[in-house]
């Protein structure tokens, strides 16, 4: 790879009358990029020109990894930020947050990069941000975590949540209100529109793969929620995001590394920081299930039955070049469905199982069975996917198994597999370990959590 190749987040351009941001960039071999992200019509919002220009200049190069992958230059370069909080979140992304992208071209890692910041004066004047206690912002993804995350914070917290997502068309737009048919609240969209450009690269010229899009969205709830005057920004990212994918030597890879704890607290950091350089109280960020499994996850959810029938965790469902068939919410062929079936297993009946999964049984769909070894840690690594830690779904096929007692399915033989591996006592523990508070957690002052 040439040294001459540099990849360079140019100023961003903030449209009030619009209420659109857009973020550009250039790569020394592929040119020019810009993206833009259009923000709802909502009543007493500030300008986007009064949000911290510290938070826009962190966006910038978060959302400019899309572009960097395109030839992954070893010289980055950009606006100065102005605290190392904020640096710390920037050289975690680029690295470890690219870690599968990085693995995956079968390029190095860790990955040589070298930053190199100029001073800009973007002339943008911070207001002290006047934010309501009572209101958060909920990242909304169809699935079932999203869902767990907002009952919570109203149950237990007595917030109002106003659940949004991040889409790129109308179609997902559409899929997502399917999901949130049963709300308490309709969604609020942020459309964000890619440069065109980036679909017509030569592939023997470009990369492509995996970027940590949770930080991208978690950077725009922000600006979202200091735009609207909302206290808390929450996301549904749970203990098991923090577990690597893979682990070989001293390469440790994170499918979702953007949802671990580490990056968690390096942005409330990086926040904290633009807080105290703004002089402006900043919204809390923090997810509500971070001390819990996956396996938790799915127990809570299973008491929500009004959200059974419209559940949406395939990411086929959002997939207009691949849709799936009218009526449909799973494909039953990825690592998303096989995860999915298996850790709501124990929790629902059969005739439950029939609502969220349809009345296939995807203990016993052939095409299936190779991430179910994924997933139990009977093969080499877990998917490159957001699914739960190997003990959780040992746990989770151990506990369908005491109580269903079922017949034969294509899965036998790889519980079989387990039994042979781990004596019942072994087994036996995973579920109390994997349904206990798995300890890490970063709530605000005030807020609860729901016992175990």
């Amino acid at each position: 790879m040439s040294n001459d190749l540099f990849f360079e987040i140019l100023p961003y351009q903030i449209h009030d009358a619009e209420q659109r941001l857009t973020f550009s960039y250039h790569c020394s071999e592929h040119g020019a990029f810009s993206e833009s992200f259009s923000f709802p019509d909502i009543e007493g919002a500030i300008p986007l020109s009064d949000v911290p220009q510290d938070l826009l200049i962190l966006a910038s190069y978060i959302i400019g990894l899309s572009y960097y992958k395109i030839k992954a230059a070893p010289l980055i370069k950009g606006p100065a930020t102005q605290n190392q909080a904020s640096l710390a979140v920037i050289q975690k992304t680029y690295q470890e947050g690219m870690a599968e992208f990085f693995i995956r071209n079968r390029l190095a890692y860790p990955y040589p990069q070298q930053f190199d910041f100029s001073a800009l004066d973007y002339d943008q004047k911070t207001k002290t941000l006047a934010l309501d206690p009572r209101r958060s912002l909920c990242a909304f993804g169809g699935g079932k975590d999203s869902f767990v995350a907002a009952d919570i914070l109203k149950t237990e917290n007595d917030l109002d949540v106003t659940p949004v997502s991040i889409v790129m068309s109308d179609f997902t737009s559409a899929k997502l209100n399917l999901a949130n048919a049963n709300g308490d609240q309709a969604l609020r969209f942020i459309k964000r529109t890619l440069d065109p450009g980036i679909k017509t690269l030569p592939k023997d010229k470009s990369y492509n793969g995996h970027i940590p899009i949770t930080a991208i969205n978690s950077l725009i709830l922000m600006i979202e929620a200091c735009r609207t005057g909302i206290a808390h920004v929450v996301f549904a990212n749970e203990a098991s995001a923090s577990e690597p994918t893979i682990q070989k030597g001293d390469i440790h890879a994170n499918h979702q590394y953007s949802k671990s704890f580490d990056m968690e607290c390096a942005l409330q950091k990086a926040f904290e920081a633009i807080a105290r350089s703004a002089n402006t109280p900043m919204p809390s960020y923090y997810s509500i299930l971070r001390p819990f499994s996956e396996l938790w996850i799915a127990r809570e959810f299973a008491k929500l039955g009004i959200h059974h029938a419209h559940v949406m965790s395939c990411n086929r469902n959002f997939s207009a070049a691949n849709p799936l068939p009218d009526g449909e919410r799973w494909c039953r062929a990825c690592p998303k469905c096989a995860f999915s079936y298996l850790i709501l297993s124990p929790f629902l009946s059969k005739e439950d199982r029939a609502v969220v999964f349809g009345e296939a049984d995807f203990f016993d769909i052939p095409a299936l069975i190779p991430f179910y070894k994924e997933l139990l840690g009977l093969s080499e690594q877990k998917p490159w996917e957001c699914v739960g830690t190997i003990d959780e779904c040992r746990a989770a096929l151990h506990l369908y198994h005491k109580n269903e007692a079922p017949g034969p399915t294509c899965i036998t033989p790889l519980y079989e597999a387990l039994r042979a591996a781990l004596s019942e006592a072994e087994l036996e523990g995973l579920i109390p370990s994997s349904l206990k508070h798995q300890g890490d957690e970063s709530l605000p002052r005030g807020i609860k959590n729901r016992a175990t």
